[in-house]
């Protein structure tokens, strides 16, 4: 799931001389921000002191270093990762304003590490925020928690509270758009007859982390749930019937909009993936064995939450995007 950090820009500052120690550092550098990409958000403020102050120091690296870092913060900035919260003047004595509102997010902000520079005139500052250097980048804890939340696993018959804590929450805090992609809920419904309880609840749950949790839902975001028909793939299928009327119960009950699409297996395109997914604007997550998460009411099944690649998002997008739409619509108050 996504961990939350913070940058001190000068974090980003080269001051040794020496070739080796400053390639070390740029290296040591590129490395927190590769991590970050997997599955982390940084925390920034909403006036962009500390974008632009870390843009400025490296524009001070090695032409090949500099690219490579530019092209991670650019992919950062285009998945909705650089999180802008708005906390106001810092008041706290820095040596960069950056470095002064970094502080005052590592004060304020719920974060899992926050990292400095090794020399910098403010550097105790830091230190009393928690904040630690690139040179202990890879013995931290927020190193060890990017790690562990690229897969989550809870075992069957753990608490939903548990759940909300290391999926709901994480996934879902910093989100404006979701996507539920699970073929099997189209095919459950034809199967059945209706929709199994199971299945509403992991939808139910869904929507409610992300009403409840997400900073960034208002006032554009989108929840949308995708599946498909195979048997009877029509506009008067009664399974897509029950789909929307379940989703219009949804809408009212926590006042969002959703939207529901369905599409057409049946055809020589194909199906629609057989992983199901939870799609942010954030990152992509599958999950195993699907939305149907609960064997009871509060306890979960055995589940299997994995990060995968924007490479592997795309594929699946598109897999899903090229079959004929049966349905889709939108049920808003």
């Amino acid at each position: 799931m996504i961990v939350r950090e913070i940058h001190f820009p000068t974090l980003y500052r080269v001051v040794s001389l020496d070739y080796g120690l400053a390639k070390y550092h740029r290296n040591a550098v590129t490395t927190i921000l590769r991590d970050a990409l997997d599955n982390a958000v940084i925390l920034v403020d909403s006036h962009d002191v500390i974008v632009e102050e870390i843009s400025a120091e490296v524009e001070s690296w090695s032409p090949l270093a500099r690219k490579q870092v530019q092209e991670i913060l650019s992919q950062m900035k285009k998945r909705n990762r650089l999180v802008a919260v708005d906390i106001g003047e810092p008041d706290s004595e820095c040596s960069t304003q950056g470095c002064a509102f970094a502080s005052a997010l590592a004060k304020t902000e719920k974060h899992e590490g926050a990292i400095c520079a090794d020399q910098c005139l403010c550097r105790p500052q830091c230190v009393q925020q928690g904040a630690f250097t690139a040179a202990d980048y890879p013995d931290s804890i927020l190193a060890k928690k990017i790690k562990d939340n690229r897969e989550v696993i809870l075992e069957d018959g753990n608490s939903e509270i548990l759940l909300e804590q290391r999926v709901g929450e994480p996934l879902f805090r910093h989100a404006k758009h979701v996507k539920v992609l699970d073929r099997h809920i189209g095919r459950h419904i034809e199967k059945e007859g209706g929709l199994h309880w199971r299945f509403k609840r992991g939808l139910e749950w869904l929507l409610g982390q992300y009403v409840t949790h997400s900073t960034k839902k208002t006032p554009n975001g989108t929840f949308e749930v995708i599946t498909g028909l195979k048997s009877n793939p029509s506009k008067k299928s009664p399974a897509l019937g029950a789909l929307v009327s379940f989703c219009e119960n949804l809408q009212q009950t926590y006042d969002w909009p959703v939207t529901v699409t369905v599409k057409n297996e049946s055809g020589p395109l194909g199906e629609l993936p057989h992983a199901r997914y939870i799609f942010t604007d954030q990152i992509a997550v599958s999950v195993d064995p699907g939305i149907d998460m609960f064997t009871s009411p509060g306890k979960t099944k055995k589940l299997v939450f994995t990060v995968v690649s924007e490479k592997v998002r795309g594929a699946e997008e598109k897999q899903a995007n090229k079959l004929p739409t049966i349905g889709k619509q939108t049920l808003a108050a």
